[in-house]
């Protein structure tokens, strides 16, 4: 009986240990994923950033303004300038994109009525007005590959 003990103390703890080894190092490889890609490397193109200005104007202008610059009175942020660019720097495109799927518009009922496509024609427009270059494909409408894209040049 105590041998059966033993082995099933021992096995228990093998299993532990060989937990903690591959979510240590699941949480290693999260950390040290890197972007592939940066904006400047022309991450959207031109007839993108050109619906996703069609887009914007029809649903965000009413608060983030014709010129982008938000409303401080409205406390709206700008999405472009300084300031906005040095909010998002140590993100990713895709930290971007999933914010704006996931709280932009405000209203949830309003949010149901884009599509992915429609919020990563936006973002290719809020790229764009930012001074990023266009390039030779678009922005993706998922997540996954917009996260290896940097909001800051890569060094």
């Amino acid at each position: 009986m105590t041998s059966v003990l033993h082995r099933a103390r021992a096995c228990t703890a093998a299993t532990g240990f060989l937990f903690i080894i591959v979510a240590g190092s699941q949480v290693h490889a999260d950390s040290t994923r890197q972007a592939v890609s940066s904006v400047f490397d022309g991450v959207f193109t031109e007839e993108q950033s050109a619906r996703g200005e069609a887009q914007y104007l029809e649903t965000c202008k009413r608060c983030h303004k014709e010129d982008l610059a938000g409303d401080q009175y409205e406390d709206v942020l700008p999405l472009v300038g300084d300031k906005f660019l040095s909010e998002w720097a140590r993100w990713t495109v895709g930290d971007l994109f999933e914010f704006l799927t996931t709280e932009m518009p405000p209203k949830r009922k309003d949010r149901l009525e884009l599509s992915a496509e429609n919020y990563a024609d936006v973002l290719a427009y809020l790229l764009e007005q930012n001074g990023f270059p266009a390039g030779n494909a678009e922005l993706l409408p998922t997540l996954e590959p917009l996260l290896e894209i940097e909001m800051s040049p890569n060094e």
